[in-house]
């Protein structure tokens, strides 16, 4: 994906009239990606601390692992350590809302996994979370400072 890309989303069925979605790339997951999933389904009972349900163990060591969270709108949402997550999405039309958070991070060992989030306030909600082959970082991703050569202008040179 890129800046300005289209994405179409066509829905059908249903009695819902409200909908929150959210569209996020990653370009390190490979060909084939999805690996793993768990959903509560839409009978969790209401709650502050949500959870998607546990995936069974990973098939690799290095995995994208993306959980998703719908629940009534209004709620202050707090992200677990060790997760990253955009601003919290929610329709704004009347008292049947809802609010959409998204989470993800990175694991490097086989494992089952389970997302979690907390609601400043208790909510009805449906969860989700799936796990994605990644490709992982090959080398250091951090620069080895002693190694780094600073070239300053003499003086009376430049601005």
């Amino acid at each position: 994906m890129q800046v300005g890309d289209t994405i179409t989303v066509t829905i059908s069925g249903g009695t819902r009239s409200r909908w929150a979605l959210q569209a996020d790339a990653f370009d390190d997951v490979n060909v084939s990606p999805l690996d793993k999933t768990a959903t509560t389904g839409n009978t969790a009972p209401a709650s502050t601390n949500l959870t998607t349900g546990t995936t069974a163990a990973t098939a690799q060591d290095d995995e994208l692992v993306y959980a998703i969270f719908g629940f009534g709108a209004d709620r202050t949402v707090t992200i677990p350590d060790g997760w990253n997550g955009g601003p919290k999405v929610e329709t704004s039309a009347d008292s049947a809302d809802r609010g959409l958070q998204v989470i993800h991070r990175y694991v490097s060992a086989i494992g089952t996994q389970e997302g979690t989030l907390t609601l400043s306030t208790s909510s009805t909600y449906a969860a989700a979370i799936a796990t994605y082959r990644a490709t992982p970082v090959v080398g250091d991703p951090f620069v080895d400072v002693t190694r780094l050569r600073m070239l300053l202008p003499a003086a009376g040179e430049g601005p």
